[in-house]
């Protein structure tokens, strides 16, 4: 029955929002101790496992069989009120298996590498709370909205308020009924609006929000989210060394995608101007959302030694193509006094979608993401056999990100947003390595990354990207933030004996974003800060 429910929502209208994709274009600094130490900045160098994915070439460098594994303790935040998000977490552990050819002719060695890395670790924590008397800006003008633009069942504008609170109401599709101003009608925190005809009062189609009753003046409003989740990456490497001057590899990457969001978002209404104040209820808005799927994509990169001591590479990574996945579960709970029949009532309980029978239902939906390519060019080299150093400048088009239905077919309207919203995307990395002792070496590395969305404009609202919610859409988590540019710093230090070898890394990223609890051109953005702090352990052997 629930599957025949959720069959029928296949042709709701925009169920994926730029966001989605957003996701899969961000990456973090992760793998080996020894690769984090140095901000990722080992493209030229090469030589460790985890660049097999970045610069496929590098594992050409290997003139021994190498295995290791990485885990780290990551701990993140975003707000400066959100309890901070920690735990383990298994980062990579890979082989690669030194072919050797020959000792003196043109090619040297053959090698075949495999290695699993965690490139996305979603585990966060998000609160932002805003309000204060005076403050009116409410999410159900948007649910009030989207009633307002739907389409009754003659195709004209505005949802019919039986359409709203019918018994097929979620699983219609003559036309599709979007589940948030279902909920919020539901739930009392909208209401249609009647004009009077010769006596007889008609709908005329539009919606008015609860903040509008004329009951309150000052709205406060609190938002949370745990996220959890990744993406991880199977890389299968095959390279080349050519003279010990000219190293060439390409890799196969397969993805495992995981992701689940949960949150709450609250508004609680009052009248700041009686004595004392009258609070006039409020609504909580809980949503649970997750991602799953799979991906593919191909690397491939080339190194070349000008001089024994000096190194250049060049690589690219050609889009990667994800299927996936997404499922959602929705409900507002409110306690709100409403205007019925003439006379303010206290309501309260608790809305959720159903199917025909009064069961259940959660939302799915499947779908493709295409991310863009990108290139990569590097340098790097040695000095007196002590210090190494690595400097890298990586370009990607994030403009040219797609979203695709499972036939392949493009979303139009959602692609046209992320060429227009996304922008390329430049990335400059460095990282240093000296060896004080021939057995010991301390490393640092710093990365900085520029933003995927413009900064916010206030003067110019048709410019900044929001999340839009078709009415007739079946999500309800109407969040979103736009993130700024990207940095880290990090530092380790390693320890080398004949066969064995151990490194460990400490790596502190921060970001800033604006955030928006749900779309309003008059909503102003909450400027929050996410930053994540992580320490690496490597354990490996070379044989």
């Amino acid at each position: 029955m629930i599957t025949l429910a959720l069959a029928s929502l296949g042709g709701m209208v925009q169920a994926q929002t730029v966001y989605e994709a957003a996701k899969l274009n961000e990456e973090d600094i992760d793998g080996t101790a020894r690769y984090v130490g140095m901000g990722g900045a080992m493209n030229a160098l090469g030589g460790d496992i985890s660049v097999m994915k970045s610069n496929p070439a590098g594992i050409g460098i290997f003139r021994s069989n190498d295995l290791s594994l990485s885990f780290s303790y990551v701990n993140t935040a975003t707000g400066s009120e959100a309890g901070r998000k920690g735990g383990m977490s298994f980062d990579d552990i890979g082989l690669v298996y030194a072919n050797r050819v020959s000792g003196s002719g043109l090619l040297r060695f053959i090698n075949i590498g495999f290695n699993y890395h965690k490139r996305r670790n979603f585990n966060n924590r998000t609160v932002s709370r805003r309000g204060g008397a005076g403050f009116n800006k409410s999410q159900t003008y948007q649910f009030a909205n989207m009633a307002t633009q739907g389409t009754n069942r003659y195709g004209e504008p505005g949802y019919d308020p039986d359409q709203l609170d019918a018994k097929e109401t979620f699983v219609t599709s003559n036309p599709y009924v979007g589940w948030l101003p279902a909920m919020a009608y539901q739930a009392y925190l909208i209401d249609p609006v009647y004009y009077e005809n010769e006596g007889r009062y008609e709908f005329d189609g539009e919606y008015t929000p609860y903040m509008q009753s004329g009951l309150f003046t000052s709205v406060d409003n609190y938002y949370e989210s745990e996220e959890s989740g990744w993406v991880n990456d199977y890389d299968f490497n095959i390279s080349f060394n050519f003279s010990d001057r000219l190293y060439f590899g390409a890799t196969l990457t397969a993805s495992d995608v995981r992701y689940r969001k949960t949150s709450l978002y609250k508004e609680d209404f009052y009248d700041d101007t009686t004595s004392p104040v009258y609070y006039g209820g409020g609504y909580d808005l809980k949503n649970y959302f997750s991602t799953k799927g799979s991906g593919l994509g191909f690397s491939a990169g080339v190194i070349y030694r000008p001089l024994s001591s000096m190194r250049v590479a060049f690589s690219f990574a050609t889009s990667t193509i994800y299927w996936l996945n997404d499922y959602q579960e929705s409900s507002i709970a409110y306690d709100v006094d409403a205007v019925i029949e003439g006379s303010v009532q206290q309501v309260s309980g608790e809305v959720f979608p159903v199917d025909g029978h009064g069961n259940f239902i959660p939302y799915e939906y499947s779908y493709q993401v295409v991310t863009p390519w990108k290139l990569n060019v590097a340098v790097g080299g040695t000095l007196l056999n002590c210090l190494a150093f690595d400097a890298e400048y990586e370009f990607k088009n994030s403009a040219k990100t797609k979203l695709r239905d499972m036939d392949g077919i493009k979303l139009v309207y959602e692609n046209d947003a992320m060429s227009s919203w996304f922008k390329g995307q430049h990335t400059f990395r460095a990282g240093v390595e000296a060896k004080p002792l021939p057995m010991l070496a301390l490393r640092v590395g710093y990365n900085y990354t520029t933003a995927l969305f413009d900064a916010f404009d206030a003067s110019n609202a048709d410019a900044n990207a929001y999340k839009s919610l078709s009415p007739s859409a079946a999500r309800t988590d109407t969040e979103y933030s736009n993130s700024y540019a990207k940095q880290s710093i990090s530092a380790g230090l390693g320890f080398r004996s004949r066969y064995f070898y151990a490194d460990v890394a400490y790596q502190y990223s921060m970001y800033k974003q604006d955030f928006f609890e749900y779309d309003d051109v008059a909503l102003l953005p909450v400027n929050l800060k996410t930053d994540r702090h992580q320490l690496l352990f490597t354990l490996g052997c070379r044989f």
